[in-house]
């Protein structure tokens, strides 16, 4: 994809695809410098620390994370003191029955395919021999013992397969893998430390898109196996769902814990006023169509819209080109963001609940976390946001549909 301004709203359809990712240096053209709420106190950590450390970095899905590590990633500075290995959990993983194990593995895996010749001989010959006892042994519990005959590459990238896809296969797998787990751990630790002397660089992994799992899942990882990630002698990048932040039973040290915040576009209880963050939300839309395609009005509804989640202000904006492609006309109206407005009610009325709006509406009053918000924060019903403290709000594209359910209990 070219990443260019859009002169038109068919062209500018394409530049607000909610998924488009921003690959350096291509991406550039589109990035918002988020300024002091960017990863840069953990850029500072890491370069400071003498010893590995694991951090967490956490968000509401489509705040940004994954662009922010992209640029903290390939940020001049870190490479000179890191080998850096960078990947998305789904390239390897299966959401649907990921558990702690899938980590270190996924780890392995990469490690296996992007640093090859950083790492000796005898280190690559060990893990392929680790893999194919494991391979051995899970395809023994599904019934047959298959001989492993092909090359390391081409048999990794079987395992790699099957980890992803093949759910029967999966189910023995944490039986054969965790006796072993001791081990695998122990090769991880090895490439670090054949990294730091042949490169004089420690190894640094991030991975991102955790946080896609269900949260179940990742709060069981997290809860359960918090020990058993803080093994590896690495420096270690994970990201988390923003539901965790307030979870009570998550043991992880708040010094270890990074946030990406929603774009505070108005101060708490000042729901109407704008702040500077309203500034890079336009920005936002400006690199990306020429702001003569949307009036004033509609760029401020659409801000508005989007809670200050980029994603939602891109997933907005497609709504909104779409309704004036329909209506054949060539420029966004505010009209168009009311009916935005109705698309996104319409994607949240099917899982909520008469229960749900009582607490949303104490959320709206009070701006605080209460039981049961973890799933409002999941789903960016509730969104988080920060200044000299953190605070909550209801995301203000359901506020007037919010008024009207309550008034609909109260009849």
């Amino acid at each position: 994809m070219e990443f260019q301004k859009a002169e038109s709203l068919e062209d500018a359809w394409y530049n607000f695809d909610p998924d488009l990712t921003l690959p350096i240096p291509e991406g550039q053209a589109f990035y918002v410098e988020r300024g002091k709420h960017s990863l840069s106190r953990l850029k500072s950590n890491l370069l400071r620390a003498k010893q590995p450390k694991k951090y967490f970095v956490c968000g509401h899905k489509g705040s940004g994370k994954s662009t922010e590590l992209n640029y903290l990633a390939a940020d001049e500075e870190l490479p000179k003191r890191f080998k850096i290995v960078h990947f998305s959990l789904n390239e390897t993983c299966d959401y649907t029955t990921l558990t702690y194990i899938d980590l270190p593995v996924a780890i392995a895996l990469q490690l296996r395919e992007h640093l090859d010749s950083s790492l000796s001989k005898g280190w690559k010959e060990e893990l392929d021999q680790w893999f194919m006892t494991v391979t051995k042994e899970i395809d023994k519990e599904e019934g047959y013992d298959a001989q492993v005959e092909a090359g390391a590459k081409a048999f990794l990238a079987g395992f790699k397969f099957k980890l992803k896809t093949g759910t029967t296969w999966r189910s023995h797998m944490k039986k054969v893998i965790e006796p072993k787990l001791k081990h695998l751990l122990e090769l991880l630790d090895h490439a670090a430390t054949e990294i730091k002397s042949k490169e004089k660089k420690d190894l640094l992994i991030i991975i991102d898109n955790i946080e896609k799992a269900d949260d179940a899942k990742v709060k069981e990882i997290i809860r359960e196996n918090y020990a058993s990630l803080m093994q590896t002698d690495i420096f270690i990048i994970y990201t988390l769902p923003i539901s965790l932040r307030g979870d009570r039973e998550i043991v992880i040290p708040r010094d270890q814990l990074y946030s990406i915040p929603c774009i505070k576009y108005f101060n708490k209880g000042q729901r109407n006023k704008f702040t500077d963050g309203k500034d890079l939300l336009i920005e936002f839309i400006d690199k990306r169509m020429s702001l003569d395609l949307i009036e004033e009005k509609a760029q401020e509804e659409a801000i508005r819209l989007s809670g200050g989640v980029f994603r939602e202000l891109a997933r907005v904006m497609q709504i909104a080109i779409d309704l004036v492609l329909e209506a054949d006309r060539d420029k966004i109206l505010l009209e168009d963001l009311v009916n935005a407005r109705h698309e996104i009610v319409k994607s949240y009325q099917p899982m909520l609940r008469p229960k749900d709006y009582e607490l949303m509406y104490q959320i709206a009053q009070s701006n605080d976390w209460l039981d049961e918000v973890e799933f409002m924060l999941q789903h960016l019903i509730v969104l988080e946001y920060e200044n000299d403290s953190l605070w909550l709000d209801v995301r203000y594209a359901l506020l007037q549909f919010l008024e009207e359910k309550l008034k609909e209990n109260k009849t």
